[in-house]
């Protein structure tokens, strides 16, 4: 446990924080064995949960209520031009090849 002004911070084994608490306010943080965030609480109420492909790719995401699906490897072809979209970043990307 480590604290500054006041406030708690908690750590596991990877150095992942797993607890923050804040003005008597404690959130958890929920790591997979690869280290990625499936899950975060506010004391006993889920704020968010996600969940990841084999690829260690983001695959959904629900956050105070509202889900997201992503989708990554789509492509779209136009004669012999291909277009293929692909998460980086927080951002949907693309690419163009003929």
């Amino acid at each position: 446990m480590t604290s500054a002004y006041g406030n708690t911070y908690g750590y596991d084994g990877n150095g992942n924080q797993t607890t923050r608490t804040i003005g008597g306010t404690t959130y958890t943080f929920t790591f997979d064995y690869e280290n990625r965030l499936t899950e975060v609480k506010q004391d006993t109420t889920t704020l968010a949960t996600f969940l990841y492909d084999a690829d260690g790719n983001r695959v959904k995401g629900t956050v105070s209520g509202t889900t997201t699906v992503y989708i990554a490897g789509v492509y779209e072809r136009q004669g012999a031009a291909y277009t293929s979209y692909y998460e980086g970043g927080g951002l949907r990307r693309s690419g163009y090849s003929t």
